[in-house]
Protein backbone atom coordinates (compact mmCIF):
# COMPACT_ATOMS: atom_id res chain seq x y z
CA UNK A 1 0.00 0.00 0.00
CA UNK A 2 1.12 3.23 -0.72
CA UNK A 3 2.21 5.70 2.01
CA UNK A 4 -0.06 8.79 2.21
CA UNK A 5 0.42 11.78 0.70
CA UNK A 6 1.65 13.48 3.57
CA UNK A 7 4.32 11.19 4.54
CA UNK A 8 5.82 11.94 0.84
CA UNK A 9 5.55 15.66 1.58
CA UNK A 10 7.57 15.19 4.47
CA UNK A 11 10.22 12.77 3.23
CA UNK A 12 10.84 15.41 0.50
CA UNK A 13 11.20 18.33 2.70
CA UNK A 14 13.58 16.31 4.99
CA UNK A 15 15.74 15.31 1.82
CA UNK A 16 15.84 18.74 1.43
CA UNK A 17 17.20 19.88 4.36
CA UNK A 18 19.56 17.36 4.45
CA UNK A 19 20.85 18.19 1.28
CA UNK A 20 20.85 22.23 2.21
CA UNK A 21 22.42 21.71 5.44
CA UNK A 22 25.99 20.97 3.98
CA UNK A 23 25.45 23.89 1.42
CA UNK A 24 24.20 26.72 3.92
CA UNK A 25 27.66 25.17 6.02
CA UNK A 26 29.63 25.88 2.59
CA UNK A 27 27.96 29.49 2.48
CA UNK A 28 28.36 30.64 5.63
CA UNK A 29 32.07 29.35 5.57
CA UNK A 30 32.56 30.65 2.09
CA UNK A 31 30.88 34.76 3.55
CA UNK A 32 33.76 34.00 6.28
CA UNK A 33 36.36 33.74 4.33
CA UNK A 34 35.37 36.94 2.11
CA UNK A 35 34.17 38.66 4.70
CA UNK A 36 37.72 38.64 6.91
CA UNK A 37 39.41 39.70 3.42
CA UNK A 38 37.16 42.45 2.84
CA UNK A 39 37.32 43.73 6.77
CA UNK A 40 41.45 42.94 6.12
CA UNK A 41 41.55 45.17 3.02
CA UNK A 42 39.71 47.96 4.13
CA UNK A 43 40.23 48.38 7.57
CA UNK A 44 42.84 50.64 9.25
CA UNK A 45 44.06 51.50 12.45
CA UNK A 46 44.53 54.73 14.21
CA UNK A 47 43.24 57.99 12.89
CA UNK A 48 43.69 60.05 9.62
CA UNK A 49 45.96 61.99 9.01
CA UNK A 50 43.70 65.01 9.07
CA UNK A 51 43.28 64.08 12.56
CA UNK A 52 46.36 65.74 13.50
CA UNK A 53 45.97 69.12 11.88
CA UNK A 54 45.73 71.82 13.83
CA UNK A 55 47.45 69.21 17.15
CA UNK A 56 50.59 70.52 19.03
CA UNK A 57 52.57 67.32 18.21
CA UNK A 58 54.78 68.14 21.06
CA UNK A 59 52.04 67.69 23.53
CA UNK A 60 51.55 64.27 25.06
CA UNK A 61 48.09 64.43 24.62
CA UNK A 62 45.77 65.87 22.28
CA UNK A 63 44.89 68.99 22.95
CA UNK A 64 41.53 70.19 24.83
CA UNK A 65 38.61 71.33 22.84
CA UNK A 66 38.35 74.92 22.60
CA UNK A 67 35.60 76.87 24.55
CA UNK A 68 32.54 77.02 22.48
CA UNK A 69 32.02 80.48 21.27
CA UNK A 70 29.69 82.81 23.37
CA UNK A 71 26.30 81.70 22.76
CA UNK A 72 24.64 85.10 23.49
CA UNK A 73 21.99 87.24 21.59
CA UNK A 74 23.51 89.77 18.83
CA UNK A 75 24.59 93.08 20.17
CA UNK A 76 22.39 95.85 19.52
CA UNK A 77 23.38 98.71 18.45
CA UNK A 78 23.55 102.25 20.81
CA UNK A 79 21.85 105.62 19.31
CA UNK A 80 25.21 107.88 20.88
CA UNK A 81 28.52 107.61 21.36
CA UNK A 82 28.54 110.98 23.29
CA UNK A 83 30.08 114.03 21.89
CA UNK A 84 33.98 112.89 20.92
CA UNK A 85 35.55 109.33 20.58
CA UNK A 86 39.26 109.50 21.33
CA UNK A 87 39.66 112.87 20.06
CA UNK A 88 37.54 112.56 16.79
CA UNK A 89 33.72 113.35 17.00
CA UNK A 90 31.15 111.26 15.22
CA UNK A 91 28.63 112.55 13.77
CA UNK A 92 25.52 110.55 11.81
CA UNK A 93 23.86 107.71 12.46
CA UNK A 94 25.08 103.80 12.36
CA UNK A 95 27.85 103.94 15.07
CA UNK A 96 27.68 100.40 16.91
CA UNK A 97 29.57 100.43 20.07
CA UNK A 98 29.89 96.89 21.41
CA UNK A 99 32.37 95.07 24.17
CA UNK A 100 33.89 92.02 25.08
CA UNK A 101 33.75 88.90 22.59
CA UNK A 102 29.97 88.14 23.46
CA UNK A 103 29.66 92.09 22.12
CA UNK A 104 26.98 93.47 24.78
CA UNK A 105 26.44 96.89 23.62
CA UNK A 106 27.85 99.74 25.64
CA UNK A 107 26.43 103.10 26.58
CA UNK A 108 29.97 104.93 26.24
CA UNK A 109 33.33 105.28 25.65
CA UNK A 110 34.54 107.70 26.92
CA UNK A 111 35.03 107.05 30.78
CA UNK A 112 36.82 104.73 33.50
CA UNK A 113 33.32 102.39 33.04
CA UNK A 114 31.27 101.23 29.96
CA UNK A 115 27.53 101.09 30.60
CA UNK A 116 28.60 100.90 34.47
CA UNK A 117 30.92 97.68 33.56
CA UNK A 118 34.85 98.70 34.39
CA UNK A 119 36.64 97.47 31.02
CA UNK A 120 39.24 95.76 32.43
CA UNK A 121 41.01 92.86 30.59
CA UNK A 122 41.94 92.20 26.94
CA UNK A 123 38.93 89.90 26.67
CA UNK A 124 36.82 93.46 26.43
CA UNK A 125 37.31 94.82 23.10
CA UNK A 126 35.13 97.67 22.53
CA UNK A 127 34.43 98.73 18.37
CA UNK A 128 32.58 101.02 16.81
CA UNK A 129 31.24 100.66 13.34
CA UNK A 130 33.36 99.61 10.30
CA UNK A 131 36.93 99.57 9.51
CA UNK A 132 38.51 100.39 13.25
CA UNK A 133 39.73 103.73 13.88
CA UNK A 134 41.60 103.84 17.49
CA UNK A 135 38.66 105.17 20.20
CA UNK A 136 39.01 105.97 23.72
CA UNK A 137 41.22 103.48 25.83
CA UNK A 138 41.03 100.78 27.99
CA UNK A 139 40.23 101.80 31.91
CA UNK A 140 39.66 105.64 31.06
CA UNK A 141 39.30 108.39 28.22
CA UNK A 142 42.83 108.91 25.77
CA UNK A 143 43.37 111.12 22.77
CA UNK A 144 44.79 108.29 20.65
CA UNK A 145 44.08 105.13 22.07
CA UNK A 146 43.73 102.54 22.68
CA UNK A 147 45.75 102.35 26.20
CA UNK A 148 47.09 98.59 26.34
CA UNK A 149 48.79 96.44 29.21
CA UNK A 150 50.47 93.11 28.54
CA UNK A 151 48.13 92.28 25.43
CA UNK A 152 46.33 93.77 22.70
CA UNK A 153 43.12 95.29 24.79
CA UNK A 154 41.49 95.55 21.08
CA UNK A 155 39.89 99.26 21.47
CA UNK A 156 38.87 100.56 17.85
CA UNK A 157 36.58 102.65 16.10
CA UNK A 158 34.89 101.14 13.54
CA UNK A 159 33.79 103.73 10.73
CA UNK A 160 36.70 105.87 9.22
CA UNK A 161 34.94 109.43 8.93
CA UNK A 162 38.13 111.40 7.90
CA UNK A 163 39.83 108.85 5.03
CA UNK A 164 36.66 108.12 2.85
CA UNK A 165 35.59 104.70 1.92
CA UNK A 166 35.86 101.85 4.92
CA UNK A 167 38.08 98.57 3.92
CA UNK A 168 35.54 95.70 3.87
CA UNK A 169 35.89 91.56 4.14
CA UNK A 170 35.14 89.43 1.86
CA UNK A 171 32.78 87.08 2.31
CA UNK A 172 32.92 83.35 0.11
CA UNK A 173 29.49 81.72 -0.40
CA UNK A 174 29.12 77.78 -1.54
CA UNK A 175 26.31 76.81 -2.19
CA UNK A 176 24.21 73.17 -1.41
CA UNK A 177 23.71 70.01 -3.83
CA UNK A 178 21.79 71.11 -6.88
CA UNK A 179 21.97 74.88 -6.09
CA UNK A 180 23.72 77.85 -7.21
CA UNK A 181 25.65 80.79 -5.21
CA UNK A 182 23.39 82.90 -6.35
CA UNK A 183 20.13 81.46 -6.32
CA UNK A 184 17.01 83.82 -5.87
CA UNK A 185 15.70 82.38 -2.93
CA UNK A 186 17.04 78.81 -3.44
CA UNK A 187 20.06 78.68 -1.35
CA UNK A 188 20.29 79.84 2.14
CA UNK A 189 23.54 80.81 1.87
CA UNK A 190 22.97 83.07 -1.32
CA UNK A 191 20.15 84.79 1.15
CA UNK A 192 22.41 85.22 3.97
CA UNK A 193 25.26 86.83 1.58
CA UNK A 194 22.27 89.04 0.64
CA UNK A 195 21.71 90.83 4.04
CA UNK A 196 25.41 91.44 4.87
CA UNK A 197 26.79 92.62 1.64
CA UNK A 198 27.36 96.14 0.87
CA UNK A 199 28.41 96.86 5.02
CA UNK A 200 31.16 95.07 6.29
CA UNK A 201 31.57 92.94 3.54
CA UNK A 202 32.48 92.17 -0.53
CA UNK A 203 30.24 89.55 -1.67
CA UNK A 204 32.15 86.86 -3.90
CA UNK A 205 30.09 83.60 -4.31
CA UNK A 206 32.18 79.86 -5.52
CA UNK A 207 31.18 78.40 -8.68
CA UNK A 208 31.51 74.56 -8.36
CA UNK A 209 29.22 71.32 -9.79
CA UNK A 210 27.04 70.81 -6.55
CA UNK A 211 26.64 67.44 -8.28
CA UNK A 212 24.43 64.75 -6.50
CA UNK A 213 26.97 61.93 -7.54
CA UNK A 214 29.45 61.29 -7.02
CA UNK A 215 29.66 64.18 -4.38
CA UNK A 216 33.89 63.65 -3.80
CA UNK A 217 34.90 65.00 -7.28
CA UNK A 218 32.31 67.76 -6.84
CA UNK A 219 33.23 69.06 -3.33
CA UNK A 220 36.82 68.81 -5.14
CA UNK A 221 36.14 70.95 -7.81
CA UNK A 222 34.22 73.50 -5.00
CA UNK A 223 37.48 73.38 -2.81
CA UNK A 224 39.62 73.96 -5.53
CA UNK A 225 37.81 77.23 -7.05
CA UNK A 226 37.35 78.58 -3.28
CA UNK A 227 41.02 78.60 -2.70
CA UNK A 228 41.62 80.17 -5.97
CA UNK A 229 39.20 82.88 -5.22
CA UNK A 230 40.99 83.58 -1.87
CA UNK A 231 44.62 83.42 -3.34
CA UNK A 232 43.78 86.11 -5.63
CA UNK A 233 41.66 88.91 -3.59
CA UNK A 234 44.38 89.89 -0.71
CA UNK A 235 42.43 91.05 3.05
CA UNK A 236 40.22 89.77 5.57
CA UNK A 237 37.52 87.15 5.07
CA UNK A 238 34.65 84.71 5.75
CA UNK A 239 33.61 81.28 4.27
CA UNK A 240 29.88 80.24 4.62
CA UNK A 241 28.52 76.84 3.06
CA UNK A 242 25.23 74.98 3.26
CA UNK A 243 25.12 70.80 3.05
CA UNK A 244 27.87 69.73 0.18
CA UNK A 245 28.72 73.51 0.41
CA UNK A 246 29.31 73.14 4.32
CA UNK A 247 31.99 70.01 3.17
CA UNK A 248 33.50 72.34 0.57
CA UNK A 249 34.56 74.99 3.41
CA UNK A 250 35.15 72.71 6.06
CA UNK A 251 38.06 71.57 3.84
CA UNK A 252 39.10 74.67 2.79
CA UNK A 253 39.45 75.89 6.24
CA UNK A 254 41.09 72.20 7.26
CA UNK A 255 43.15 71.37 4.85
CA UNK A 256 44.28 74.38 2.96
CA UNK A 257 44.43 77.05 5.78
CA UNK A 258 44.39 75.73 9.21
CA UNK A 259 46.83 73.07 7.88
CA UNK A 260 50.86 74.18 7.86
CA UNK A 261 51.20 72.52 4.73
CA UNK A 262 47.81 74.29 2.90
CA UNK A 263 48.09 76.45 -0.11
CA UNK A 264 46.43 79.26 1.80
CA UNK A 265 48.02 78.97 5.43
CA UNK A 266 49.77 81.68 5.12
CA UNK A 267 46.38 83.97 5.21
CA UNK A 268 44.95 82.28 8.48
CA UNK A 269 45.43 85.87 10.14
CA UNK A 270 42.72 86.89 7.36
CA UNK A 271 40.12 84.40 8.33
CA UNK A 272 37.55 86.33 10.80
CA UNK A 273 34.17 83.58 10.31
CA UNK A 274 33.08 80.24 9.18
CA UNK A 275 29.16 79.71 9.24
CA UNK A 276 27.83 75.94 8.06
CA UNK A 277 24.64 75.12 8.10
CA UNK A 278 23.66 71.05 8.04
CA UNK A 279 27.30 70.41 8.04
CA UNK A 280 28.58 66.70 7.14
CA UNK A 281 31.70 67.44 8.85
CA UNK A 282 30.62 68.64 12.01
CA UNK A 283 33.05 67.64 14.96
CA UNK A 284 30.72 65.91 17.19
CA UNK A 285 29.09 67.74 20.51
CA UNK A 286 29.69 71.11 19.18
CA UNK A 287 27.32 73.40 17.25
CA UNK A 288 28.27 76.76 18.20
CA UNK A 289 25.80 78.59 15.83
CA UNK A 290 23.07 76.44 17.80
CA UNK A 291 23.17 79.23 20.70
CA UNK A 292 23.37 82.38 18.72
CA UNK A 293 19.55 80.80 16.95
CA UNK A 294 18.12 79.83 20.39
CA UNK A 295 17.69 76.04 19.21
CA UNK A 296 19.91 73.05 21.41
CA UNK A 297 22.77 71.67 20.26
CA UNK A 298 21.71 68.26 18.74
CA UNK A 299 21.00 65.54 21.14
CA UNK A 300 22.14 61.92 21.33
CA UNK A 301 20.82 59.57 18.98
CA UNK A 302 20.64 55.08 19.73
CA UNK A 303 22.35 55.88 22.46
CA UNK A 304 25.62 58.01 20.83
CA UNK A 305 26.92 61.90 20.77
CA UNK A 306 25.99 63.10 17.37
CA UNK A 307 28.17 64.59 14.80
CA UNK A 308 28.84 65.18 10.94
CA UNK A 309 27.98 61.89 9.07
CA UNK A 310 31.54 61.89 7.44
CA UNK A 311 32.63 60.55 10.27
CA UNK A 312 36.22 60.33 10.71
CA UNK A 313 36.33 62.90 8.47
CA UNK A 314 34.75 65.17 10.39
CA UNK A 315 36.79 68.26 12.11
CA UNK A 316 38.35 67.72 15.60
CA UNK A 317 37.36 69.62 18.16
CA UNK A 318 41.02 71.90 18.19
CA UNK A 319 39.73 72.52 14.62
CA UNK A 320 36.23 73.98 15.30
CA UNK A 321 38.04 77.36 16.55
CA UNK A 322 35.31 79.77 18.52
CA UNK A 323 34.59 81.63 14.89
CA UNK A 324 33.29 78.36 13.44
CA UNK A 325 29.19 78.96 13.65
CA UNK A 326 27.68 75.07 12.59
CA UNK A 327 23.65 75.37 12.55
CA UNK A 328 22.86 71.73 13.71
CA UNK A 329 19.11 70.20 13.85
CA UNK A 330 17.79 67.79 15.76
CA UNK A 331 17.05 64.72 13.00
CA UNK A 332 19.45 66.07 10.47
CA UNK A 333 21.04 63.03 9.15
CA UNK A 334 23.93 65.04 7.58
CA UNK A 335 24.96 66.83 10.52
CA UNK A 336 23.53 64.76 13.03
CA UNK A 337 25.15 60.98 12.98
CA UNK A 338 25.23 59.15 15.83
CA UNK A 339 28.93 58.69 15.37
CA UNK A 340 30.06 59.09 18.84
CA UNK A 341 32.55 61.58 20.94
CA UNK A 342 35.53 59.94 18.91
CA UNK A 343 34.44 58.99 15.25
CA UNK A 344 38.45 59.33 14.12
CA UNK A 345 39.55 56.13 16.14
CA UNK A 346 36.06 54.22 17.71
CA UNK A 347 32.96 55.27 15.41
CA UNK A 348 29.55 53.69 16.79
CA UNK A 349 28.67 50.91 14.57
CA UNK A 350 25.80 52.63 13.51
CA UNK A 351 28.02 55.45 12.69
CA UNK A 352 29.57 53.44 10.90
CA UNK A 353 27.02 52.22 8.55
CA UNK A 354 25.51 55.56 7.68
CA UNK A 355 29.17 57.39 6.89
CA UNK A 356 29.56 54.08 4.62
CA UNK A 357 26.68 55.07 2.37
CA UNK A 358 28.29 58.91 3.06
CA UNK A 359 31.37 57.70 1.43
CA UNK A 360 29.73 55.34 -0.84
CA UNK A 361 27.47 59.01 -2.54
CA UNK A 362 30.85 60.84 -2.21
CA UNK A 363 32.31 57.83 -5.17
CA UNK A 364 34.48 56.16 -2.00
CA UNK A 365 33.44 52.51 -2.23
CA UNK A 366 36.79 50.80 -0.37
CA UNK A 367 38.95 52.20 2.71
CA UNK A 368 38.28 52.84 6.38
CA UNK A 369 34.23 53.17 6.84
CA UNK A 370 33.98 52.27 3.71
CA UNK A 371 30.87 50.43 2.38
CA UNK A 372 33.19 47.40 1.44
CA UNK A 373 34.07 47.56 5.22
CA UNK A 374 31.11 47.30 6.30
CA UNK A 375 29.76 44.19 4.18
CA UNK A 376 33.18 42.19 5.61
CA UNK A 377 31.48 42.92 9.06
CA UNK A 378 28.13 42.01 7.91
CA UNK A 379 29.18 38.56 6.69
CA UNK A 380 31.84 37.93 9.32
CA UNK A 381 29.43 39.11 12.35
CA UNK A 382 25.63 38.87 10.54
CA UNK A 383 23.86 38.92 13.85
CA UNK A 384 26.21 41.21 15.24
CA UNK A 385 25.84 43.80 12.70
CA UNK A 386 22.36 43.45 12.33
CA UNK A 387 21.30 46.13 15.41
CA UNK A 388 23.37 49.08 13.67
CA UNK A 389 22.14 47.97 10.21
CA UNK A 390 18.37 47.75 10.97
CA UNK A 391 19.14 51.24 13.14
CA UNK A 392 20.84 53.08 10.40
CA UNK A 393 17.97 51.98 8.46
CA UNK A 394 15.50 53.48 10.57
CA UNK A 395 17.06 56.46 10.86
CA UNK A 396 17.11 56.77 6.94
CA UNK A 397 13.69 56.10 6.69
CA UNK A 398 12.73 59.13 9.35
CA UNK A 399 14.93 61.77 7.46
CA UNK A 400 13.42 60.70 4.04
CA UNK A 401 9.90 60.76 5.76
CA UNK A 402 10.31 64.13 7.54
CA UNK A 403 13.37 66.18 5.36
CA UNK A 404 12.70 69.33 6.86
CA UNK A 405 15.62 68.74 9.53
CA UNK A 406 17.96 69.67 6.65
CA UNK A 407 16.15 73.00 6.04
CA UNK A 408 17.92 75.80 8.14
CA UNK A 409 15.49 78.81 7.65
CA UNK A 410 15.00 79.40 10.79
CA UNK A 411 18.84 79.84 11.57
CA UNK A 412 18.97 82.88 9.07
CA UNK A 413 18.50 85.90 11.20
CA UNK A 414 20.84 84.27 13.83
CA UNK A 415 23.98 83.75 11.05
CA UNK A 416 23.30 87.53 9.47
CA UNK A 417 23.82 88.77 13.09
CA UNK A 418 26.28 86.99 13.67
CA UNK A 419 28.35 87.73 10.44
CA UNK A 420 27.23 91.58 10.83
CA UNK A 421 28.83 91.45 14.31
CA UNK A 422 32.16 89.63 13.50
CA UNK A 423 32.25 92.23 10.42
CA UNK A 424 32.16 95.21 12.46
CA UNK A 425 33.99 93.93 15.21
CA UNK A 426 37.32 92.61 13.47
CA UNK A 427 38.74 95.40 11.33
CA UNK A 428 38.95 95.18 7.77
CA UNK A 429 41.91 94.74 5.55
CA UNK A 430 42.67 94.56 1.76
CA UNK A 431 46.11 94.18 1.75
Amino acid sequence: MAPPPQQNLFSQVDHLIQQAIPLLGEAYAFSQVVGHILVAANQTSGPPPTYYIGEDLNSPTAPAPQAPAPQSPAPVPIAVVGDQAGGLALTGTGYEVFIGLAGNPIATVSGSYAGGAPVLNGSSSVNAGGTNLPVAGQGSPTAVGPITDVVDDGVYMGTDVSQGTAAKHTLYNVAGTGSTWDADGGDLTSGVAREVNGVHYDWQGVSYPAAAFPMGPSVQEGVKELVRLIAGKKGTFAIMGYSQGAIVTCKAWRDEILNPNGQLHDRIDDFIAHVTFGNPMRCPGIANGNGLAGIDVPKERDGWVTGGIAGPDALTPWQTMPEHMDFAHNGDLYAGCPTGADPWTNESEVGAMETAIYKMVQGELAGQDSIMLEIGKLLTDPFGEMVPLFEALINGLQFAVDGSPHGYEDCKEAAIKYLKNRGAMVPARTA
